[in-house]
C-alpha cells in the first residue's frame, strides 16, 4: 500500500471478500451434503435450493448467472489499473 496509497486498497479488499465467499461456500456445502433426513417435502426443496446456491459459487451454471466471475473480473481489472504504474516503474525511484 506504500506505493499506491491507502485509498486504492478497495479492490484488494474485494479480492479478500471473494476468497472469503469461496471458503464460506465450501464450509456450508460440506455441512449441507452431510444431511440425509428431511421431515417434510418443503425441507427437502429448501435443501436443494441451498445446495444450488452454494454450488453456483464454484461452478458456472448455465441457467443462472455466475455470482462470482463478474465480481472477480471487475476486481482484477481494478487491481491492474492501480498497479500499472507500479509495475511499469512510474512513481518509484526506478522511474527516474
Amino acid at each position: 500500500m506504500a506505493q499506491i496509497g491507502e485509498n486504492a486498497a478497495e479492490p484488494f479488499n474485494e479480492l479478500r471478500s471473494i476468497t472469503n465467499d469461496k471458503t464460506g461456500g465450501v464450509r456450508i456445502l460440506s455441512r449441507l451434503w452431510a444431511k440425509e433426513y428431511f421431515h417434510t417435502k418443503e425441507q427437502l426443496e429448501h435443501y436443494y435450493e441451498e445446495i444450488d446456491k452454494y454450488k453456483a459459487i464454484f461452478w458456472e451454471v448455465v441457467e443462472k448467472e455466475d455470482p462470482i466471475n463478474p465480481w472477480l473480473k471487475k476486481t482484477i481489472n481494478d487491481i491492474e489499473k492501480i498497479c500499472k504504474g507500479v509495475i511499469s516503474g512510474k512513481g518509484t525511484l526506478y522511474g527516474f
